[in-house]
């Protein structure tokens, strides 16, 4: 699963875009987890901070709401990186080609299971 480590990470204003992102909010957990609503290309999903007890972050998407195809998260998490001008330590996420994928007709949206 696409992830980067960093020693720091700067607060984003949101909302925001940044290259083909859109950050929506931000929410806060009392075990102090952030999770990050992002959007690109009208697909939705999460991407989860966790606090690392040494210093630094480790960002990735929810395993939840990750998409089908990892290249599209593999793009939230760049356009996340550089928003947050991340002094990156360690990093999955380069890929060496993105592919064009469409995302599939069959797989349910997010709001499908809130209702």
């Amino acid at each position: 699963m696409p992830n980067f480590h960093t020693s720091t990470l700067k607060k984003l204003s949101y909302p925001c875009t940044f290259g083909e992102t859109t950050f929506v909010y931000e929410a806060h957990s009392a075990r102090g987890n952030i999770l990050v609503m992002a959007s690109m290309g009208g697909e939705p999903m999460l991407i989860r901070i966790h606090p690392k007890k040494e210093g630094g972050f480790l960002v990735k998407g929810d395993k939840v709401t990750r998409p089908t195809q990892a290249s599209f998260l593999q793009k939230v998490l760049i356009d996340f990186r550089d928003a947050s001008e991340a002094k990156e330590i360690f990093s999955n996420i380069e890929p060496k080609k993105f592919l064009h994928v469409k995302p599939s007709p069959f797989l349910k949206e997010i709001n499908f299971f809130c209702q």
